[in-house]
């Protein structure tokens, strides 16, 4: 329960928090102004396995908080407050008292005899469980600290609070209240366990003080004394306001034994020997996830606070020091699973999350492609192996990655996406049939508490709320609402080809969606996916996404998809900015716009202009390729070199293969080599011209395309006056078509009865079809009969290599609402629908819907 709740219903529990302010000095109104930008980060990690504490405590202060150690924080007279993490009675699931003696005995020797205070409010306040009962039993005593005060934040009466106002923090409500205590020490050093969380993801620095420091009175789940159930209705929100009251100026993290699993009481522990230390709370919880082989963009409150510049979360600005690296210990974490909720205190337990922050656009978007004005937006990547669906081949980020931005206005979404991608097919499709090609997805719930998974709606994705967009990889990209069959209303786009792939940028106004009102921190379910298409552009080869990859259900369960949050206005947003170092020998390049340093996220034309006696080569260095001129993308600095090749010392070239021969249709691909008058390949290749005799194409790296004339034809590769060819010969295609009535033994002409299949199970109905919406249409009766269950067809008496058109005619015979029947087709193991459901496409039972795909055989 929110604290203004408390106001509202008990008058009485005000005048006695009241009443202790003015008996302690408490019940000061404190104003939290936005925070200004972190430095990047120092984060130290010492590893010791015969787990000297002085010493690893000793090395981790020096090697984050430089010589001295300690003494760089704390000096002569300074008071400081110590937090450990003691959310129970448990050894396993606390800080190791040894680890924080170390620590304060480093603070004595330096701080001439101030005050030392470690201070906890655990979870539990009963007669049996409290924080003063947990601090005896896991070694937090006077005997082992002597001078040093032990106090409970969770009593009113020994902690008064002060209200913190915040500018801009998370939660609707925005006053806070923390112990005075917090406020008043001149140093707070946080003392947490790395830990997995059954409801967090994770526990480190900011949940240690975000949901450790408020007090368990204000936030006990009524009519239970176990938990702060309160602060976990939105647990993610609540940590970030929090934490903003009183950012600790010291993390010293101890992973000597951390805990995996169902963290963070009922996990298990695990012999690491770390202790972590940093100035920077959420650079150490990301070294610590690191570590873990957690993600940190899963954490969604991790990712709040980066965005608050509560510290860095991005791993190129955090240095790590110390004696080990984050490779040398890095250990694949159990991770934990949503636990049980109590509602409506719990409203969901959804663990890790891919999270991103949408910020206010600064100015009204041009939608052009050239993404200058989006320095300051939060990026998202889609780039390693777990973010590819599962049986999908992935060769790497140059294969098929992204870099994605959004933004937003009270009128509309903008988003802005660099996809990185070897091989692009233009997709033309339009509708529906956009997902089968080249492009992104954009899987966008905008009900109001995405996190509460205890409502009636469940977890389907087709409510009015939910809407899964397709957007097109084309000249003029192309919009889809795949989950209400519409066009986005509204809708604009742009696309720019890229050295290494292509920029869309997009505006979708809210009103589409439903009439979506925005509004400050408003949570929006959010997924984004890359359609890969490789060798057909109706063909999709590969699919990635940002959240769930590897869920059956990404696609249809509002529980896959990731969160964003809409940051309201005021916050303080860094522009980072990169150089582009350009180097060109025998040649000059120009930059489009010409500048010393650029936005993050920029695009720069660059053109190469050979000297006299040079042509162009190519490129290399952080781009690679011929084309020119090229745009290149911004997402860190550059140094490319153009190359040229002297064109005095080409004498021939030799094209291989020198002959081929292939179908109709099929391709083969060419290569050049440019040799001197000795007969010695040039070291700096030139950049070839292809070109080809009759009615066929030749792309500008040599792949051929047959076309349905056979005969002979002439390959040519030329670089100035100098040619070299090879010669193709394509063969007649032969003509084989099937068209099979597939669950039917009977014909209908031109349609065979069923064949050429394994498994399934065939069924008629005599239900009139709608065909309405089906161009070329097959006979009414090949609708009426379906196979259903897993079946596989095997078409004989193709030609390998050669192109074929499958065309899919469907209809939904028997289901009567979306999400009952949902199945993926694969053509010669490639995926070509996903999570394909035919009566969400179509609306309606017996309404004919068709799918049409180019393959080749591969026998």
């Amino acid at each position: 329960m929110r604290y203004k709740d408390r106001l509202s219903i008990s008058s009485a529990a005000l005048i006695v928090c009241i009443t202790a302010s003015i008996v302690f000095g408490a019940g000061q109104t404190i104003n939290v102004p936005v925070r200004e930008l972190p430095q990047p980060a120092t984060v130290s990690i010492i590893k010791d396995d015969a787990v000297n504490y002085n010493s690893m405590v000793s090395q981790a202060l020096e090697a984050a908080l430089g010589p001295g150690g300690i003494s760089n924080l704390v000096g002569p007279g300074k008071t400081v407050l110590i937090k450990p993490n003691l959310v129970s009675n448990s050894t396993a699931a606390v800080t190791d008292w040894k680890m924080v003696r170390a620590l304060v005995d480093q603070i004595k020797a330096v701080n001439d005899g101030a005050a030392i205070t470690i201070a906890e409010g655990c979870a539990s306040n009963s007669s049996s469980a409290n924080t003063k009962q947990i601090m005896a039993a896991q070694g937090f005593t006077e005997a082992n600290f002597p001078g040093v005060a032990l106090v409970d934040l969770n009593s009113l009466s020994d902690c008064p609070t002060n209200y913190f106002v915040l500018a801009d923090g998370a939660s609707d409500n925005t006053v806070k209240q923390v112990a005075e205590r917090i406020y008043l020490a001149d140093v707070v050093i946080n003392c947490p366990k790395m830990k997995t969380h059954y409801h967090a993801g994770y526990t480190g620095a900011l949940k240690n003080i975000g949901i450790g420091v408020p007090s368990w009175s204000l936030w006990n789940t009524p009519g239970s004394n176990t938990n702060k159930g309160g602060l976990h209705n939105d647990i993610r929100r609540e940590i970030l306001d929090h934490v903003l009251c009183r950012v600790p100026d010291l993390t010293l993290m101890d992973a000597i034994s951390p805990m995996e699993g169902q963290g963070p009481v009922s996990g298990n522990s695990v012999t690491m020997n770390l202790i972590l230390a940093s100035k920077d709370p959420v650079a150490i919880d990301a070294v610590a996830c690191n570590i873990m082989d957690i993600p940190p963009y899963l954490i969604t409150y991790m990712v709040l606070c980066a965005n608050e510049n509560v510290g860095i979360m991005d791993m190129n600005h955090i240095t790590i020091t110390g004696n080990t690296t984050i490779a040398a210990v890095k250990r694949s974490f159990t991770r934990a699973t949503a636990g049980g909720v109590t509602p409506p205190y719990e409203l969901a337990a959804i663990p890790y999350r891919a999270t991103t922050v949408i910020r206010i656009a600064p100015e009204a978007v041009t939608i052009d492609g050239d993404m200058t004005e989006w320095s300051y937006a939060n990026p998202i990547s889609i780039d390693a192996a777990d973010q590819v669906k599962s049986g999908n081949n992935w060769n790497g980020p140059s294969d098929c990655s992204l870099t994605g931005m959004f933004m937003w206005d009270e009128t509309n979404l903008y988003v802005g996406v660099h996809v990185r991608d070897n091989v692009k097919l233009t997709n033309g499709a339009t509708g529906s049939s956009i997902p089968n090609g080249e492009g992104i997805e954009l899987y966008i719930s905008t009900y109001p508490k995405q996190y509460d998974v205890t409502n009636a709606r469940g977890s389907s994705y087709m409510s009015e709320y939910d809407h899964r967009i397709a957007i097109s990889y084309a000249s003029v990209p192309q919009a889809w609402i795949l989950t209400h069959n519409r066009a986005v209303s509204g809708f604009a786009g742009s696309k720019i080809e890229t050295a290494d792939g292509y920029i869309i940028e997009a505006r979708i106004p809210w009103s589409s969606l439903n009439n979506f009102t925005s509004s400050r921190y408003r949570q929006i379910g959010l997924n984004v996916a890359i359609n890969d298409a490789d060798v057909s552009p109706t063909a999709v080869s590969r699919k990635l996404y940002w959240n769930a990859a590897n869920q059956s259900d990404v696609e249809t369960s509002t529980q896959k998809l990731g969160m964003s949050y809409l940051d309201p206005a005021g916050g303080i947003y860094g522009t980072e900015t990169y150089t582009m170092n350009v180097t060109a020998e025998n040649g000059s390049v120009a930059k489009t716009p010409d500048q010393s340093t650029y936005n993050k996220f920029s695009t720069v034309s660059l053109t190469a202009t050979p000297g006299d006696g040079y042509s162009f080569a190519g490129w290399s260095g952080d781009i690679s390729g011929i084309s020119n001129p090229v745009t290149v993308f911004l997402n860190g600095n550059k140094n490319i070199t153009a190359k040229f090749s002297n064109s005095a010392l080409l004498n021939s070239i030799v094209v291989s293969p020198s002959s081929a021969s292939i179908n109709a249709s099929a391709t083969a691909q060419f290569s050049a080599v440019g040799y001197d008058k000795s007969g010695n390949p040039l070291e700096i290749q030139p950049v070839f011209t292809w070109s080809v005799s009759g009615g066929n194409t030749i792309s500008s790296d040599g792949l051929f395309n047959a076309g349905i004339t056979a005969g002979t034809y002439v390959v040519t590769a030329a670089s100035g006056n100098i040619s070299g060819t090879a010669s193709v010969t394509v063969l007649e295609k032969p003509l084989t078509e099937y068209q099979i009535n597939c669950g039917s033994n009977s014909a209908v002409s031109p349609f065979t009865a069923d064949q050429f299949v394994s498994g399934g199970t065939m069924r008629t109905i005599t239900d009139a079809i709608d065909l309405s919406g089906v161009s070329d249409p097959a006979p009414h009766a090949v609708y009426q009969s379906e196979r259903y269950g897993t079946q596989t067809y095997t078409i004989p008496g193709l030609t390998a290599s050669s192109e074929y058109t499958v065309r899919l005619h469907m209809a939904e015979l028997y289901q009567t609402a979306t999400g009952k029947r949902v199945f993926n087709v694969a053509i010669n193991g490639t995926t070509v629908l996903s999570n394909f459901d035919i009566y969400a496409i179509t609306g309606a039972r017996y309404k004919a819907i068709v799918r049409e795909f180019t393959t080749k055989a591969n026998s």
